[in-house]
């Protein structure tokens, strides 16, 4: 009995799981985009702002390809989506690594930003929102440690890799081992089908009849009018200032602790113990946060505050062992916020639909990408240091809190649904999730 319990709760998990190493292994590729800056301006004897510049196409595609993504999401089979999502970013991945001019390069990164939004956030969050009805929460938060471990593991890679051959091989060598190994976890860990997933029988009635209930008297958002709800603007222009501050963080991260005089190694070092803090960030957000729905705007706005500490502790110090601890803080606020957005939007909006929410709150990120990429090249161009990128960033983020303040609670209809799952009706079995 024992035994059957625990294969049943892998089994539940399971998707979660395939959620956590997909999304390391695709967008967290971009926590070691910045130490590619160096090779490719002196490959292509373009400047630091030219390549600085590219990750503007990480919002872009998605800022127009992300509602059609969003709408694909909610009506298509994740697992079709995802297998031709994977195979178009690890081929255009392959082709940059032997790209022989920037412009064939940048043509292969946006071609990669347009797989991974196939097989990214916004398709696997949805599709963890609508199967795991009981705990969505907790399985966003799973899924986001992805780009905690990947924050972990390949930064030292890369540097091992760089270290023993070029950009090109290094680059190479990665996109082959991410479709051998995502190509598994899709095919053999991904469902079917969106239909939601149970801990056992017992509880597949009175959830099923609570979800039911809470969608038919959810009258905020099951229809179109969505654009009109205030919390759609706030948490959409919120989390577009944030990420693409966490974005811009990350291209001038590694940079920053190599213009510090430390080497490669202590540069992956110290962004490898932000992935452990991060990881314990989405612990704690995926054991809380589905206790706290009505509260979930205090929430966001505390690991905001933690975030902003964190950057103030970046721009001030300079010394190797406080930089780790540093780390630690900064990993932590940028890991517990990651799943927020599919959070707080599962909070505001019916889960039927957060697949086109996520997918059009995407353009919202636009203004903010196509400034704040390039004018951190442009800085560090033109002073030596990022130095005023950092200031910026605590600048946008207080900026976020303003904006995150002003959301009102959820609607009462989707947090009882989080309630209900979370406190399920009495059972004389035990629940093989609990432990």
């Amino acid at each position: 009995m024992m035994t059957s319990s625990r294969i049943s709760t892998a089994r539940y998990w399971l998707p979660a799981i395939a959620a956590l190493i997909c999304l390391g292994l695709g967008m967290g590729i971009m926590s070691v985009f910045g130490f590619f800056i160096d090779p490719l301006a002196e490959e292509f004897s373009v400047s630091r702002a030219t390549i600085t510049s590219a990750p503007i196409i990480l919002i872009l595609v998605p800022a127009f390809f992300g509602p059609i993504v969003g709408r694909i999401a909610d009506n298509l089979p994740i697992r079709v989506i995802m297998m031709i999502g994977l195979c178009i970013a690890t081929g255009s991945l392959y082709l940059i690594s032997i790209a022989p001019s920037l412009l064939l390069a940048a043509l292969g990164f946006a071609s990669f930003v347009v797989g991974m939004s196939m097989c990214g956030p916004i398709v696997i969050n949805a599709l963890l929102l609508k199967i795991y009805q009981q705990d969505s929460g907790r399985a966003l938060a799973i899924g986001a440690m992805g780009a905690s471990l990947a924050g972990i593991t390949l930064p030292k890679c890369v540097a091992y890799l760089m270290v023993d051959g070029t950009w090109r091989d290094a680059l190479s060598a990665l996109s082959v081992g991410i479709f051998l190994l995502l190509a598994l976890v899709i095919i053999f860990a991904i469902p079917r089908s969106s239909k939601p997933l149970q801990k056992n029988d017992h509880l597949t009635k009175p959830v099923n009849d609570i979800e039911s209930s809470a969608s038919e008297t959810a009258t905020s958002t099951t229809d179109k009018s969505f654009l009109k709800n205030p919390s759609f603007w706030f948490v959409g222009v919120g989390m577009a200032m944030t990420l693409n501050a966490a974005l811009v963080l990350g291209i001038c991260y590694p940079p920053h602790l190599l213009g510090l005089g430390f080497s490669l190694d202590q540069a992956a070092s110290i962004i490898a113990m932000g992935g452990v803090g991060g990881i314990i960030g989405k612990l704690c957000v995926a054991s809380l946060v589905d206790r706290f729905t009505q509260q979930i705007k205090y929430v966001v706005i505390a690991v905001l505050l933690i975030k902003i500490v964190a950057v103030i502790g970046l721009l001030t110090i300079s010394s190797f062992y406080p930089l780790l601890s540093v780390a630690l803080l900064l990993g932590f606020g940028g890991g517990a916020f990651i799943p927020m957005h599919p959070i707080l939007n599962s909070c505001y909006f019916d889960r039927s639909i957060v697949g086109q929410i996520n997918g059009a709150q995407m353009p919202l990120f636009l203004p903010f990408a196509l400034i704040g990429a390039p004018m951190a090249g442009l800085a560090y161009d033109t002073s030596g240091h990022y130095q005023w990128v950092l200031l910026a960033i605590i600048s946008v983020l207080s900026l976020a809190v303003i904006l995150f303040w002003c959301l009102s609670k959820p609607p009462k209809a989707n947090s009882d649904l989080t309630s209900a799952s979370v406190n399920p009706a009495p059972s004389t079995e035990p629940d093989p999730a609990v432990g």
